[in-house]
């Protein structure tokens, strides 16, 4: 029943966190390791930054197109 619906599908989130998990920084360093080499349909998978999340979904929630939209790693790197 909404107008405008905004989902956002981001892979691995980068940046700081409150508590510390061995498992979360393991897969992050992995990611950004390989993060270069993943293109086309893997570009999806790629790490982002919590701050490129935060202004996508700020700039996209002004936005006046009605309907329903999916934001993966590109979409938000554009917004």
């Amino acid at each position: 029943g909404f107008e405008i619906l905004n989902i956002f599908q981001p892979s691995i989130l980068l940046g700081p966190r409150e508590e510390s998990r061995l498992g979360e920084k393991i897969g992050t360093v992995g990611m950004k390791l390989v993060s270069p080499l993943m293109m086309g349909s893997l570009t999806k998978y790629k790490p982002i930054h919590v701050k490129t999340v935060a202004m996508a979904m700020l700039q996209l929630a002004k936005s006046p197109e009605k309907g329903i939209h999916h934001f993966e790693y590109d979409e938000m790197n554009e917004a």
